[in-house]
């Protein structure tokens, strides 16, 4: 008999009050944000880092306490890593999600957005083919922080009010928005939360998950100030 009740979810030996609070917590809010935007069939963004695996197991837990809602992983392996991507993929079959082919030319001048939009358009493919509503990704307030940082980096202030692009990213992603020529819907559960929420998650439950080597190459832009300007800025506010 399916489960309704939050506090049915099955939880470790020996997890806290506190700890089950705060899971429960992450668990209704993205249960509330599918019911909000009608989402009841969706595909999920799997890359199988912390991230994904926990917004696929906090989309198990919302399953099992909602009767009309249902969800797969994708993963789309562009092959950059062979060793990586191949425990990758198979993570993604663990959890019965769909492995996609995204492989990059030999010629890519710019790897970071060359391969966003191949994901995201095999994304798209992947909705069409069975009717998923969209997409879920895993993008916390973390990395949000992150894109603001680089945005407001990569121009001048002067041309904010000039460049529609850039005044959105300065201000932040939506946790709801259309890409791949405005035929994906993606959504963003997790916007509320940080890394640190996401790291805690894990550790209720005891989630295992692969560590992608390229996250730290300091050759990415996203990596630097992950990791160079983000903890500078930790020391004004302790929720980065």
């Amino acid at each position: 008999m399916k489960r309704t009740d939050v506090h049915q979810i099955e939880y470790t030996k020996g997890t806290s009050a506190k700890d089950r609070r705060f899971a429960r917590n992450m668990i209704v809010s993205v249960k509330d944000f599918t019911k909000r935007h009608g989402l009841y069939d969706v595909g999920v963004a799997y890359s199988g880092g912390i991230d994904s695996r926990v917004l696929c197991d906090i989309c198990h837990n919302v399953r099992c306490i909602t009767d009309d809602f249902h969800y797969v992983p994708v993963y789309v392996n562009h092959g950059l890593r062979p060793e990586e991507n191949e425990k990758e993929a198979q993570s993604t079959r663990d959890l019965h999600g769909e492995v996609l082919c995204g492989k990059l030319g030999t010629c890519v001048t710019n790897i970071e957005a060359t391969a966003r939009a191949i994901r995201y358009d095999q994304l798209r493919q992947f909705c069409e083919a069975t009717n998923a509503q969209g997409i879920l990704t895993a993008h916390t307030l973390s990395d949000d922080i992150e894109t603001m940082i680089m945005a407001a980096a990569s121009f001048k202030f002067a041309n904010l009010n000039k460049d529609g692009a850039n005044q959105r990213a300065v201000m932040g992603m939506k946790d709801a928005c259309t890409l791949a020529g405005g035929k994906l819907k993606v959504y963003r559960p997790l916007l509320p939360f940080t890394r640190k929420d996401v790291e805690r998650y894990a550790a209720i439950f005891k989630l295992e998950w692969l560590e992608d080597s390229s996250n730290k190459d300091m050759t990415f832009r996203r990596n630097t100030v992950r990791h160079g300007v983000v903890p500078i800025l930790r020391e004004f506010n302790h929720k980065l």
